[in-house]
């Protein structure tokens, strides 16, 4: 990965001055290029996120028996790993993975923010386990392993992953397969826009039409 990268970046950097550009020009395009992805896939991450809880809202229902807040209003969990459930309702074992040292809901993942995402597993990337503190950062942690060599590129990749999580289990392998960290967001970026249109219509249908 590390030497495909090298060479995509000489490469660029050729072309670059055949065209009379400085490699600081390129370079600073390029972050900017990447950061904006970054910002796109947290901002539809949040769209679907809203989507789907509305969504679900509607098919739901009233809450059980006992389990109203407030008001009247349904007690949810917002825990990391929970996602958006009833306090207190009945887990699916069978939908529980492993992921690492952590045994989590793949389905709960699908309705948890993507901060809590990235958050859950930055603490699990920097953990060295009980008898010793956290790594400082994730470059201290995984520079080898990601192929990194700044924070900011490390935390670039966790946000990848983490919003990974949101996709189906084909789409997800497919992303968690990508050594390149744009072309990683891009699919994300894209794959999420693709669940938004396709929400925003079934909420839309089922707005129109309740009951159904």
């Amino acid at each position: 990965a590390r030497a495909a990268a090298a060479a995509t970046a000489k490469a660029a950097a050729e072309a670059a001055a055949a065209a009379g550009i400085s490699e600081a020009a390129v370079l600073k395009a390029a972050a900017e290029m990447l950061a904006g992805a970054e910002g796109q896939v947290r901002e539809v991450h949040d769209v679907v996120l809203e989507l789907r809880r509305r969504k679900n809202g509607l098919g739901r229902g009233a809450p059980p028996e006992g389990e109203e807040g407030e008001e009247g209003e349904a007690k949810y969990s917002e825990k990391p790993g929970e996602g958006r459930l009833y306090d207190g309702a009945p887990k699916n074992e069978a939908e529980r993975v492993e992921w690492g040292h952590e045994v989590r809901s793949g389905e709960a993942e699908i309705d948890t923010s993507l901060d809590e995402l990235i958050s859950t597993r930055r603490e699990l990337l920097l953990s060295q386990g009980m008898d010793l503190p956290p790594q400082a950062g994730l470059l201290e942690a995984l520079e080898d392993v990601w192929c990194v060599n700044s924070e900011a590129q490390a935390e670039r990749q966790l946000v990848s992953f983490a919003a990974a999580a949101a996709l189906s289990p084909n789409e997800r392998a497919q992303t968690l397969g990508m050594d390149d960290t744009s072309e990683r967001l891009t699919h994300v970026l894209c794959a999420l826009r693709t669940q938004q249109r396709r929400l925003a219509a079934e909420l839309a249908l089922s707005e129109a039409l309740p009951g159904m």
